[in-house]
């Protein structure tokens, strides 16, 4: 009857324990397995010798070859199905998969027709190499281990071990946010506050961490990271400056030799960078990013640098407006917009910097929407405007105009200028300059005047105060 238990003495689970029926249906129970290959295609499957005992599974992604593990000196043995030499296994969870290769140790189960396992155990705590410690001794005459193609601990030889360092948490003041005054560095009440983060690891130093500092969240995507390299790392934090949450990446570092880079922040603000042929004392002075800017309104927070200490801890409790940030760096960065926009938006300043050359290419037009245009930073003194080509056309004509109508006066009769040629009237050269000035509309080669590049009058923009 549904919501009591029943007992029955014939059926029983591998450490001899009766299996008991409840409300919740039938009670299934797990074993340890040895992967002896892992699935990816249907040449793996056919290479394998084993079948999938259930119809209907065409996706054979992530499953595996395994060998049931026993040992009838630990007292327990496998039921008799399970003894067969090779099994196929499905993933347990079904949007989460972890990486698994041959050699690794699993726990499975069977529901109705087929095999479901959750795996790697993790034998060394050890992203890289996780190898089946119980397999030897628990079942030595079941895994057939060629030496030519595995190594003694299960693995094949051609799967190269590296050396990786698990995903770590470092404790931080950050945990202690808010100065609430609780729990100070080392005290009980700190000590017992930790937890730590929700960590998935791939084999080869690449991750994501979804963590928290005291109860503000950050999630963390790395991609081959190890000690001393950070390798491409997407940052995204609710609370501490940049600093705090990656002192690895900007504290000021230099080499002993004196060859590389001292940074005070991004990429882009040097001081010091390795020895160049331009640069022969080996020292670049750069500028640093937003270096154009005003320095806007809060002198703490100056606006012609980056801002490192964005969203570092109030000095008052309960003053904290600074939180939200994401970060991501690497070796290259590129973004492709395939088909349609790109677009880049900021409630305050877009600021872009670079050591090298900064350049823009597109095939069709380019419009500066802005106040005002400074090229240089001097420029903002406003002391060298640019100038109106056509405007400067215009009063070009009329200063030749005014030379041609000008006469020379010889006993009161007005006569032409004369050029220092002797027998050359003046007005032959001045005629020609005018219709040169003319002619610069239709005959682009020889104008001053910019076919592809312009700038609005003074009076062109109504909206420009």
């Amino acid at each position: 009857m549904f919501g009591r238990k029943r007992f029955d003495p014939e059926r029983s689970n591998v450490l001899g324990e009766s299996n008991q029926d409840t409300n919740f249906g039938p009670e299934f129970t797990f074993h340890h397995g040895h992967v002896e290959q892992v699935i990816m295609s249907q040449a793996d499957l056919q290479q394998s010798g084993a079948s999938l005992s259930a119809e209907g599974i065409t996706n054979l992604s992530q499953l595996v070859v395994f060998t049931p593990t026993y040992g009838e000196n630990l007292g327990f043995s496998l039921p008799s199905n399970y003894l067969k030499s090779k099994q196929i296994a499905l993933p347990l969870y079904r949007g989460f998969s972890d990486s698994i290769a041959t050699g690794d140790s699993i726990i499975f189960t069977q529901l109705g027709d087929n095999f479901y396992y959750i795996g790697p155990i993790n034998t060394y705590n050890d992203p890289n190499y996780c190898p089946d410690s119980i397999v030897s001794n628990l079942n030595p005459d079941k895994i057939d281990i060629n030496t030519t193609e595995l190594n003694e601990d299960g693995y094949s030889v051609s799967y190269k071990q590296v050396e990786v360092e698990k995903l770590t948490k470092a404790k931080s003041e950050l945990d202690r946010a808010f100065n609430t005054g609780i729990g100070d560095v080392d005290s009980f009440a700190d000590v017992k506050s930790v937890f730590s983060d929700i960590q998935i690891e791939g084999r080869h130093n690449n991750s994501i961490q979804l963590g928290t500092r005291f109860i503000n969240p950050y999630t963390i995507v790395k991609n081959n990271h190890s000690e001393g390299n950070l390798g491409s790392v997407i940052g995204m934090t609710s609370f501490g400056s940049l600093l705090d949450n990656f002192p690895n990446k900007f504290s000021p570092t230099v080499d002993l030799n004196n060859e590389s880079v001292i940074r005070e922040g991004l990429s882009s603000d040097l001081e010091i960078v390795k020895k160049q042929p331009e640069e022969p004392d080996g020292k670049y002075k750069g500028f640093p990013i937003g270096y154009g800017n005003d320095v806007g309104p809060d002198e703490n927070k100056p606006e012609n640098k980056f801002n490192m200490n964005f969203g570092e801890e109030a000095s008052t409790p309960g003053q904290q407006t600074e939180f939200d940030q994401i970060i991501m760096f690497s070796d290259r960065i590129t973004f492709d917009a395939q088909d349609n926009d790109f677009t880049v938006s900021a409630f305050r300043n877009i600021n872009f910097g670079a050591v090298g050359n900064f350049t823009i290419t597109n095939k069709g037009f380019s419009v500066i929407e802005s106040k005002n245009i400074y090229i240089g930073q001097h420029a903002k003194e406003k002391k060298e405007p640019m100038v109106l080509g056509d405007e400067l056309r215009l009063l070009l004509l009329d200063i030749m105009n005014i030379l041609l109508d000008s006469r020379a006066l010889v006993q009161g009769v007005a006569l032409p200028l004369v050029d220092k040629a002797p027998g050359t009237l003046m007005d032959i050269r001045i005629n020609q300059m005018i219709k040169k000035l003319e002619d610069m509309r239709t005959t682009p080669e020889n104008s001053f005047l910019s076919d592809y590049h312009y700038i609005e009058p003074n009076a062109g923009n109504p909206n420009r105060s």
